[in-house]
């Protein structure tokens, strides 16, 4: 793509640079065997000329312009790939009534369960980097649940590294004190290789991430469970 912009800038220069030569051209050989007063007539005509030639050039080379901006971005955008929503509620007394990854419902989570289901589904980029964050949107059950159920809750938090195998699920841990962690696996939590630190039983990470209290989420549509 590269290769290809870089020979339509080439001719558009090429144009450019082709008719100004025979524009000035023209202009030199008009000037001969002319009185001083005549050619400063035609001086001034000629450069009017070249402006307008000019204007004309740069007014057909710009959507080609437009073009090429259009291809380069298009050529710049971040490959994705769909993953499930999974998630395990490791609290001993609150049940999570519902919760989104980017927007994406996930499901029912009562105290110190989950991942028997899988909801589809949100998008993340195919290959790690730096800095990847999701955007986490939760609400406790309340009802009759004591003592009163606390404020929604939310928190940005950047993904772990992973790999292209790993895109099976996004998986949000919810742990005490509204802090929650967030991995990119193609496993569940009783998988041997599944990060230890996230097991049942586990305590909170040490880097698990302090949610703030958000608006209530209201979600679209009811989410489809994955087998």
């Amino acid at each position: 793509m590269r290769a290809t912009q870089h020979k339509a800038l080439q001719a558009g220069r090429k144009l450019q640079a082709k008719s100004a030569y025979s524009a000035h051209g023209i202009c030199a050989r008009s000037y001969q065997n002319h009185s001083k007063p005549t050619l400063h007539s035609l001086h001034t005509r000629c450069t009017r000329s070249l402006k307008r030639m000019a204007h004309g050039v740069r007014k057909a080379l710009a959507p080609m312009a437009a073009v090429l901006a259009l291809a380069a971005l298009s050529g710049c955008a971040e490959p994705t790939s769909s993953a499930g929503v999974t998630g395990y509620n490791h609290t001993s007394n609150r049940s999570i009534y519902t919760f989104s990854v980017n927007g994406s419902m996930g499901m029912n989570l009562p105290p110190e369960s989950g991942g028997g289901g899988t909801t589809c589904c949100t998008t993340i980029p195919s290959q790690w980097h730096p800095g990847i964050k999701v955007k986490v949107r939760w609400v406790y059950q309340g009802g009759t649940e004591l003592p009163p159920a606390p404020p929604p809750q939310e928190a940005e938090v950047e993904l772990p590294r992973y790999t292209q195998d790993d895109i099976g699920r996004v998986a949000v841990h919810f742990f005490p004190d509204h802090k929650i962690k967030v991995v990119v696996t193609d496993m569940a939590i009783w998988h041997p290789q599944y990060p230890a630190d996230l097991r049942w039983r586990a305590p909170t990470p040490p880097d698990a991430v302090q949610a703030t209290p958000s608006p209530a989420i209201q979600p679209a549509s009811q989410p489809s469970a994955q087998p």
